[in-house]
């Protein structure tokens, strides 16, 4: 049996470093395990919710291992993959993760409303946060 005591490492990194470390090759992507849509009438899948750093790892990986989800959306742009760049797909339909659709109390507009008209440009785009869900 094989000992895999030493086969794995964990480094700290912040989300926008992820990209340059793999694109340039600092920590190898040997296998892309990702979670993709149902493909389109062209033959491509979309990483539809998960582009963030897993289209720079399925760009650098030697294998993808890819898993259809007939809830992933698809989404354009860099999270595109053509069926035949992946070596193994399985598929599922469980529901991918949503928080759920919420109103807004009196006090989140106010501040939301005081912040729009005074502290954003028109067209900006707002990274709010990453929420992980336990």
């Amino acid at each position: 049996m094989p000992n895999f005591v030493n086969s794995a490492d964990y480094t700290p990194i912040f989300l926008q470093d992820t990209i340059r470390i793999f694109d340039d090759k600092v920590i190898p992507v040997d296998v892309a395990l990702v979670t993709v849509s149902k493909p389109d009438n062209h033959g491509y899948v979309s990483l539809g919710v998960n582009v963030d750093c897993t289209s720079a790892a399925v760009r650098n990986a030697k294998k993808i291992i890819a898993v259809q989800n007939d809830s992933q959306p698809f989404t354009f742009g860099d999270g595109l993959i053509h069926i035949s760049q992946i070596d193994a797909i399985c598929q599922t339909d469980n529901p991918i993760s949503a928080l759920p659709k919420s109103v807004p109390t009196p006090e989140e507009m106010a501040i939301s409303k005081l912040i729009a008209q005074n502290l954003v440009d028109d067209y900006a785009t707002l990274q709010l946060g990453i929420i992980i869900l336990l």
